[in-house]
C-alpha cells in the first residue's frame, strides 16, 4: 500500500471515530465498527482446521475500545447448533495471549467474538475470559486454549494487533458438544441376595438421556463379599455389601445392597474322640468354602452300675455308665455297643467289653464278679479243749469252706485261726483249743482261673457264734 493512500485510510478511520465518540455510541459492549471491518469479513476457517497468519502492513486498520487503531484479521465461521466453541491459538509472540492490560494501554481484547447478525456486539473477548498462557520451550511458542458457549449461527473471530512485526499466528476453532451434567442414576435391581461365586448384573440409568459423560464409576464397600466390574456383581463370601454407582464426577451417585447367603452344601469329616483325647466334626461347603468345627469331649468315665454279685443262679448284666469330661452321658447303641463274656451266671470274674462307635472310638473291657453264695452256722458245741460247728450246706458252686475261730471279736490276725473244709462237709470239730470264750464264723469259696492263674472268691462271712471252750 501506499503511503498516501496508507495516511489517507488512517485518517478517515480517525474521523469516523470522533464521530462515533460525539454520537455517544462508542461505548462497551457495542462497538460501532461494521462500517469499518465488514468488508474484510470476508475469509472462512471451518472449524475444526487449523488456519496460519501473520499480521503484517496491507491488513485493515481500524480502531479498537482503547481509541486507537490496530490491525485486525477477521474470520467468519459457524455454529452447527448451540454448543462450545474451543479456541486454541499459538504464536511466536506472547502479544495475542495477554495476561492484563497490553503495552501499558487498556487494550487487551487481541481476541474477540462478533455476532454476524448484530456485527457491533462484542460476544466474547480475551478480557472477559482470559485464555491461560503456557510456553513450549521444544517449539519456542506461547500457546494457550479455553472454551465458550455460543448458540447456532453465524459469527467473526477477530486477531488485533498494534504491531505489523509479522509475527505469525495459528488458528483453530472447534465446535464441541456443551457439557451435560448427570442429574440422576437409578440402579436396577436396588438390591441383590447372592450366592458365594454367583455374579449377577446391575443395570444403570443416567438422566438426562442427552448427558455429556454418561460414564457409571463402580465401587464395592466390602470387596471381600462381594466384587464389581462394569455393573457385573461377584459374590466372594458369605456377608453383605453395598455396591455404589457414580458419575464421572462423583457428584450423583446410586447404591445397591447385597447380601451374599450360601445355601450350603458340606461334606462332614469326622476325628472321633476316644479316652485320651478329644474329637472334632468338620463341616466343609463345596460352595462357599466355610467351615464348622463341632468338638467331642473326650471320654472320662466309664463305669458299671455294679461290679459284684452273689451267685443265685441267673446271668447278670451290669448296665454300662460313660460320660464325656463334659458329664454328658453317652447312649448306648448310638454311642457304644456292650458284649458280655459267655457265663455270667456261675461264680467267676466276667468281662463287659465296651466297643465305642459313631463319633467315639476304641474298646474298653470292664469286670464284674460272681461270689459264691454264703452260708451259716447252724450249731455250735463246746466239747473238752474244742468244739463242734455245724452249717448250712452250699449245693452249688463252690470249691469248699472257710471256718474261723479267735478270741477276738473282731477276728484280728494274730489271734485268729482259719481251716479249711472240703465242699461235700457240713461240719467240723477244732480240737486243742484253751479254756476261753472263742468266737467262730464260716464262709464260703470258689477257686477259679483268671488270665491263666488259680485265684479263690470268697463269700461273706457269716454271723460269728460265740462259744466257750471248757
Amino acid at each position: 500500500m501506499k503511503p498516501k493512500n496508507r495516511i489517507r485510510k488512517r485518517l478517515v478511520s480517525i474521523v469516523l471515530t470522533l464521530a462515533l465518540l460525539v454520537s455517544g455510541i462508542m461505548s462497551f459492549p457495542s462497538e460501532a465498527y461494521a462500517a469499518g471491518w465488514l468488508d474484510y469479513a470476508n475469509q472462512k476457517i471451518t472449524l475444526g482446521t487449523a488456519v496460519s497468519a501473520s499480521i503484517k502492513d496491507g491488513d485493515y486498520y481500524g480502531p479498537v475500545e482503547s481509541g486507537s487503531n490496530a490491525y485486525w484479521h477477521i474470520y467468519k465461521f459457524t455454529m452447527p447448533k448451540k454448543g462450545l466453541l474451543n479456541i486454541y491459538l499459538e504464536s511466536l509472540s506472547n502479544r495475542y495471549l495477554p495476561g492484563g492490560s497490553y503495552d501499558g494501554s487498556n487494550y487487551t481484547r487481541a481476541l474477540a467474538i462478533y455476532s454476524s447478525s448484530n456485527p457491533d456486539d462484542i460476544v466474547w473477548c480475551i478480557e472477559t475470559v482470559k485464555i491461560p498462557r503456557s510456553y513450549s520451550t521444544s517449539r519456542a511458542m506461547y500457546y494457550g486454549s479455553t472454551e465458550i458457549a455460543l448458540e447456532q449461527g453465524d459469527y467473526y473471530f477477530v486477531v488485533r494487533d498494534f504491531s505489523t512485526v509479522d509475527t505469525p499466528y495459528y488458528l483453530t476453532l472447534s465446535y464441541k458438544e456443551p457439557f451435560i451434567n448427570v442429574s440422576s442414576i437409578s440402579l436396577y435391581p436396588a438390591s441383590l441376595s447372592m450366592e458365594p461365586s454367583s455374579q449377577r448384573t446391575i443395570v444403570p440409568t443416567v438422566l438426562p438421556n442427552n448427558a455429556t459423560d454418561k460414564t457409571v464409576v463402580w465401587q464395592s464397600n466390602n470387596p471381600s463379599v462381594a466384587t464389581v466390574e462394569n455393573g457385573v456383581v461377584t459374590a466372594a463370601s458369605v456377608g453383605s455389601a453395598t455396591i455404589t454407582a457414580s458419575s464421572a464426577d462423583g457428584e450423583i451417585t446410586a447404591s445397591c445392597s447385597v447380601s451374599v447367603k450360601c445355601e450350603h452344601n458340606y461334606k462332614t469329616s469326622l476325628t472321633p474322640a476316644n479316652t485320651k483325647t478329644d474329637g472334632v466334626i468338620t463341616e466343609l461347603c463345596g460352595k462357599c468354602g466355610s467351615e464348622t468345627e463341632t468338638p467331642i469331649p473326650r471320654i472320662e468315665n466309664i463305669k458299671l452300675s455294679q461290679t459284684s454279685y452273689t451267685y443265685n443262679g441267673k446271668v447278670r448284666s451290669p448296665a454300662v455308665v460313660i460320660q464325656d469330661r463334659s458329664g454328658r452321658m453317652l447312649k448306648r447303641n448310638k454311642d457304644y455297643a456292650v458284649t458280655y463274656s459267655g457265663n455270667r451266671k456261675d461264680v467267676g470274674i466276667h468281662s463287659t467289653t465296651i466297643t465305642f462307635i459313631g463319633n467315639y472310638k476304641g474298646t474298653v473291657t470292664k469286670r464284674f464278679t460272681i461270689y459264691p453264695k454264703s452260708t451259716k452256722i447252724n450249731k455250735i458245741k463246746p466239747k473238752r479243749k474244742g468244739f463242734t460247728a455245724n452249717w448250712k450246706k452250699q449245693p452249688a458252686q463252690i470249691s469248699g469252706y472257710e471256718l474261723a475261730y479267735s478270741t477276738d471279736s473282731k477276728f484280728r490276725n494274730r489271734k485268729t485261726k482259719i481251716v479249711a473244709v472240703g465242699k461235700n462237709k457240713t461240719k467240723k470239730t477244732v480240737n486243742g483249743l484253751k479254756k476261753k470264750k472263742y468266737y467262730v464264723r464260716i464262709r464260703t469259696y470258689k477257686t477259679v482261673r483268671q488270665n491263666g492263674k488259680t485265684t479263690k472268691l470268697y463269700s461273706s462271712w457269716s454271723p460269728s457264734k460265740k462259744i466257750t471252750v471248757p
